[in-house]
């Protein structure tokens, strides 16, 4: 099924390809994320097989409708070998999420944009759909205005996610329909300091409201096992920073620090370091990158629970105390048709969680 779809996806392009305008772009990536909590479940939930594997393919298009008016249209598919929804029974683990539940996304979402001399704007919409399981509308404004001779650039985004899905619990059944609501708002600054540095500052708030938990995520009190619960708002907020620096004309860095807190008391800290190379000629680029992370867990989460159960539980371990390194490769080949690219990314984190991801991609500019 996924060769498929990859095959429907190389067609579609052709079919671009071969109606291309000037300064029109097309590119795409197929990738495949993997992550494993050890082979004794030791990482995460030690009560539950947390492995999940996940193919996915996107297509992006952006062509030009006049000198000053775009449009953007961008259409994904995940399929998810590995399951959050099937659960069997055995005399090890309470429950046990192993078996491939064959879950399938798609996606699309499409933009227009319009420029003035130092002003623009974009909108955008979009749906996607798990069948029988899980909607999403995604849908989003963007203002960004340039002065001081385009060496100042301030953004505005403003975006909305409506989710309305199945509640699914941990033992199979399911509970009518909930919802979720997103609205992340965010505000950028770009300044050229120098021929040779940028920099960007970053802050955003994302309110959300409704069903917030996974539904079919639990925690065990002993080896009793009930349904995770959260509060239904959370507020979350975050500033960041990066810097690019050009070297030479072949070579540059890049260094970021984002600081993240919300309203469920978890707070983290993220820097990350990048290369980049050019080698012969400017016909590859090379851009190993390296990230830390650490963060504390929400004040209601515990691996396993005891004693009395609280109203509001979960032990996601991504919502969990933990640092982690992630190490990163991306080749890309610009010299070759559709300029090929390929990336690599391996999590390394202190909870038992080992999480690695590649994608393989093409671009082409026109």
């Amino acid at each position: 099924m996924f060769v498929q779809i990859i095959l429907l996806c190389l067609l579609f392009a052709g079919t671009l390809l071969a109606n291309k305008d000037l300064d029109d772009s097309i590119s795409g990536s197929f990738g495949f994320y993997w992550q494993t909590d050890q082979p004794d479940h030791s990482g995460g939930n030690p009560k539950l097989d947390e492995d999940e594997f996940v193919f996915e393919g996107i297509i992006l298009l952006d062509k030009s409708l006049t000198e000053k008016d775009r449009i953007q249209a961008k259409f994904i598919t995940d399929i998810i070998s590995s399951a959050s929804e099937t659960r069997n029974q055995n005399a090890q683990f309470r429950a046990l999420q192993a078996n491939a539940s064959g879950n399938k996304r798609f996606a699309g979402d499409i933009g227009y944009s319009h420029y003035f001399e130092d002003f623009g704007f974009q909108t955008h919409a979009g749906y996607s759909v798990e069948i029988n399981s899980y909607n999403s509308w995604v849908y989003g404004l963007r203002f960004w205005v340039s002065t001081a001779n385009n060496n100042t650039t301030w953004i505005f985004k403003l975006d909305g996610a409506t989710d309305y899905f199945q509640v699914k619990l941990y033992d199979g059944t399911a509970d009518g329909f909930s919802y979720r609501q997103s609205i992340p708002f965010e505000v950028t600054l770009q300044q050229v300091l120098t021929p040779l540095d940028l920099i960007s500052l970053c802050a955003n708030y994302t309110p959300q409201f409704g069903t917030l938990q996974t539904t079919y995520y639990s925690v065990f009190l002993g080896d009793t096992e009930q349904a995770e619960t959260m509060p239904n708002t959370r507020h979350r907020g975050a500033l960041g920073a990066r810097w690019k620096h050009s070297l030479t004309e072949n070579n540059a860095t890049e260094l970021g620090y984002r600081f993240y807190l919300d309203s469920w008391n978890i707070m983290s800290h993220t820097a990350e370091a990048k290369y980049s190379q050019y080698l012969g000629h400017q016909q590859w680029l090379l851009e190993p990158s390296v990230r830390f992370h650490t963060q504390n867990g929400a004040h209601f989460f515990e691996r396993q629970f005891f004693g009395v159960l609280p109203i509001f539980r979960t032990s996601d371990t991504d919502l969990g105390p933990f640092t982690g390194v992630i190490l990163g490769l991306k080749a890309y080949a610009l010299g070759w048709p559709l300029a090929p690219s390929l990336g690599v990314n391996y999590w390394i984190r202190n909870d038992g969680f080992q999480i690695g991801w590649f994608d393989v991609g093409f671009a082409t500019f026109f």
